[in-house]
């Protein structure tokens, strides 16, 4: 294309051979100075990645061996061992899809896009993925927090699923349960019979309990993600265990609610504005026995199964103490062949990081839970988006003809819950989110989502000598995606990429994670014209095309002193800024 750079090898390998030599010999100098040392940067990739509990408890016996049971080879390896670490498994015939009263397990055409960047990081994606498609630039700043602009009007914020439409006061009082449910009640909203009691006053707790008769449930005045919760109390034993568990936790300083356990399927009705956009029951975590597999082969079906949903594929059903305990209730253990048609529960909470199931049934819930739904959001003025946490008999009956409650509110609900549910049909709430919030703003987007998108992405930070280029190439070629990467300058690259919308807006948003050395700081993309290239090139900046192989290979050699070549070297973001000072060093002594 004329005017652009032409296509050149990624880097010059005699050069990069002898960096990759100094490289090492920066190691060997760490691993004697610092013996038994780790890098930091390192240390906070894999802080990065651990953002859910282990998957399998650490005492687990994955490197053992055991004596089977059945003739045949003297020792095999602990299966309950394994199940914990396998990542990939499959068997032959490949088994069916995990079912849920007939219905099969959802798959969806953008889990290679997603899969990559683990199940948070998808959170804020799909609204940036939206937003490109609706002809708006966006600005990443981490993989939860962007920007979206029309390039006239001033950009909208966005961090997962917070947004400018909700008030930060809104969002304050829902995270408040004792406020929420006040507000709830005043409203007219069905909510459990409850009351706050001051920390510390478990007397006035176990009489109240008693007074509005067991069993009740247990939780924090102010709390999130379940930390201190404790439902289905049976008795004053269990209470005051409860209380305890919940003083040793971190909201174990604060006063706490004693309130009614209401019995019923626990659903998620997401709320935008006075509309009921989505909503999803949420079983716990469970596996349906076929009469051939054992407990753990049905878990590693399930979980192949999950890794098909863009949403649950890194959120895998666990192996640890709490599984064991719930299987040992039901009367099985690893290895034992659940009969076929029988459910076995691994967990007793709905919580979707747990391995549980979502299944979406807008279509089937009663015009009255959409209107209590709609009515508890507005019960908490500046709540313009929230999700309603809503126990009930049965989602298909009027309120009023069965036992139901309100909750919990939740003003930052997860948008991928509705939008890749493992059954039921799929709701592209995201679409509705960003244009809802488009247009309060005055933003103008397309009257039609783009199916096809051209856009000029650049990534500041770390980002060069790192194999950012290499990373965002190939990345590019699996999702089918056609354009250049280059750099632009020495904390800077520069992309042009045409695809599919859902892969183009993929990269944008994983450009901010790069590869494991890089630390990209932000990532602007702006809608262009197409590239008009049939492939994916990594290309040079024409300008430092011949100065960079000069500098670099006259700084490496002169860098002769191991303990400066292991300051340099070890942060490879230094190394073009090191060759600059280097080589102006050199100019001076030769003039």
């Amino acid at each position: 294309m004329e005017g652009e750079p032409q296509a050149e090898p990624d880097v010059d390998s005699e050069l990069d051979s002898e960096l990759e030599a100094a490289r090492q010999a920066a190691r060997e100098s760490d691993d004697e100075s610092e013996a038994g040392g780790h890098d930091a940067d390192d240390e906070a990739d894999e802080d990065d990645e651990a953002e859910y509990e282990p998957e399998y408890d650490s005492d687990d016996v994955l490197h053992q061996v055991v004596v089977p049971d059945v003739p045949g080879l003297g020792i095999d390896l602990s299966y309950e061992g394994l199940v914990g670490a396998v990542i990939n498994y499959a068997t032959y015939p490949t088994p069916p899809a995990p079912t849920l009263d007939g219905r099969p397990a959802r798959t969806y055409d953008d889990v290679d896009y997603i899969r990559p960047m683990g199940s948070y990081a998808v959170h804020g994606h799909i609204v940036e993925r939206e937003a490109l498609a609706y002809g708006l630039n966006t600005r990443r700043f981490n993989k939860s927090t962007f920007q979206a602009d029309d390039g006239v009007r001033p950009p909208l914020a966005f961090r997962t699923a917070r947004w400018p439409l909700s008030s930060v006061v809104a969002a304050s009082i829902v995270r408040h349960k004792e406020s929420t449910r006040i507000l709830l009640d005043r409203s007219g909203c069905p909510v459990p019979r409850g009351r706050t009691f001051s920390n510390g006053d478990a007397a006035s707790a176990l009489q109240y309990a008693e007074r509005i008769g067991y069993p009740v449930v247990l939780k924090p005045a102010a709390g999130s993600m379940g930390v201190g919760v404790t439902a289905n109390i049976e008795g004053p034993g269990e209470l005051r265990s409860a209380l305890e568990r919940m003083r040793q936790s971190v909201m174990g300083s604060g006063d706490f609610i004693v309130e009614k356990h209401i019995h019923g399927r626990d659903y998620r009705i997401m709320v935008l504005g006075e509309e009921v956009v989505a909503a999803v029951e949420r079983v716990p975590a469970s596996v349906v026995g076929d009469g051939t597999s054992t407990l753990i082969e049905l878990i590693l079906a399930k979980n192949a199964a999950r890794k098909q949903n863009s949403h649950l594929a890194t959120l895998k059903l666990k192996w640890n103490a709490t599984t064991r305990h719930e299987i040992a209730k039901a009367g099985y253990e690893a290895h034992s062949v659940v009969p076929a048609g029988e459910r076995v529960f691994l967990n007793s909470a709905n919580n979707l990081t747990q391995g549980g199931d979502s299944i979406e049934i807008l279509d089937d819930l009663h015009p009255s839970i959409k209107e209590a739904s709609v009515q508890a959001v507005k019960a908490v003025p500046g709540l313009a988006y929230c999700g309603v946490d809503f126990l009930l008999e049965d989602h298909t009956r009027a309120l009023d003809e069965q036992e139901g409650a309100v909750c919990e509110l939740n003003a930052v609900a997860a948008l991928p819950v509705a939008e890749y549910p493992m059954f039921g049909t799929p709701r592209r709430v995201s679409s509705q989110f960003l244009r809802r919030a488009a247009g309060e703003f005055g933003l103008e987007v397309l009257p039609e989502r783009a199916e096809r998108i051209s856009v000029r992405i650049r990534a500041r930070g770390r980002v060069v000598g790192v194999g950012y280029r290499g990373w965002f190439a190939r990345r590019a070629t699996e999702f089918g995606c056609t354009g250049w990467i280059r750099h632009k300058t020495d904390k800077s690259v520069e992309a042009v990429v045409s695809g599919p919308s859902d892969a183009v807006a993929a990269l944008a948003t994983a450009a901010v994670l790069g590869p494991r050395r890089a630390r990209p700081t932000s990532v602007t993309t702006v809608h262009v014209p197409d590239p008009e290239v049939e492939t994916f090139e990594v290309r040079r900046n024409p300008s430092a095309q011949g100065a960079s192989r000069s500098l670099k290979k006259r700084a490496v050699r002169a860098m002769r002193n191991p303990v400066r070549a292991a300051r340099v070297l070890r942060d490879p973001a230094r190394i073009t800024a090191a060759v600059k000072r280097r080589a102006v060093r050199l100019a001076r002594k030769g003039s």
